[in-house]
């Protein structure tokens, strides 16, 4: 029982412990140590962030909107640099099932027991 709630609340958790800072997320992600639910959990955090971004340029007045867009696209360059090497880790580490989370914007905490990529 535990465990379903902290993979439930541990995306928040990360969010929260970066700071709106994506770099350690994406070394969670790119990490070899890390399991699937960490890099789930990652990967909804910088989404998030992104996401958080996204709605402070729509509230931003005129005096803040550059900063704000300046922001948001130095956040999506630095994930969109660094997902090659996402998806290579995971790929190396036969954690395809965080991929299909992400691409089908499944819960954290889904069962999956498909078999997910042929061999």
């Amino acid at each position: 029982m535990l465990g379903d709630v902290v993979t439930e609340y541990m995306p928040t958790v990360f969010y929260t412990l970066s700071q709106g800072d994506q770099l350690p997320l994406i070394q969670l992600l790119q990490s070899g140590k890390s399991g699937m639910y960490i890099k789930v959990a990652a990967l909804y955090a910088l989404f998030a962030q992104f996401e958080k971004l996204q709605a402070d340029v729509t509230i931003a007045d005129a005096t803040e909107l550059a900063d704000v867009t300046a922001a948001q696209e130095l956040h999506k360059a630095s994930v969109i640099a660094a997902i090659p090497a996402i998806i290579k880790s995971m790929v190396l580490q036969k954690q395809d099932y965080v991929l299909w989370i992400i691409a089908f914007n499944l819960p954290p905490n889904c069962n999956l027991t498909l078999p997910l990529v042929a061999n």
